[in-house]
């Protein structure tokens, strides 16, 4: 309200129409009502950054010359957090050996149960021990 108030203020003394004072006032104040603005590439647990253009996730938002978006992250894949120039987000990082992920949009990859294992990354599930052998 503080700041409606000062512009109004401003029009009154400088006689200036609405449209000169409401962009002077954009001008002036550019941190303020670009954090008004939504980033498109703040995404949120479950989500992980996405290049439009390449239709692939990707791991950087900064200096990115494609459209980067929030999609869900696949199975094998979970959300990590990331924390950049820009601010917080998520991007979407293959489960690690020994773990696994069936569902989308996960937080964390799964251990694999007594019995099987998981030698690859990026695995949606785990695999089963072979007869007479052990994890």
């Amino acid at each position: 309200m503080a700041q409606i108030n000062a512009m109004l203020l401003d029009q009154k003394n400088t006689s200036n129409s609405w449209q000169e004072t409401t962009c002077r006032w954009l001008q002036s104040n550019k941190e303020v009502w670009k954090s008004w603005i939504p980033d498109e590439s703040q995404c949120f647990p479950g989500f992980g950054l996405y290049d439009s253009v390449l239709e692939d996730f990707t791991e950087q938002r900064v200096n990115a010359s494609n459209p980067i978006v929030c999609k869900a992250c696949t199975s094998g894949t979970f959300s990590k957090a990331l924390s950049d120039s820009i601010g917080e987000t998520y991007i979407c990082a293959p489960c690690a050996k020994g773990t696994s992920q069936d569902m989308g949009a996960a937080t964390y990859c799964k251990p694999c149960k007594s019995g099987e294992y998981q030698d690859e990354i990026g695995s949606r599930t785990c695999k089963r021990c072979d007869i007479a052998s052990y994890q």
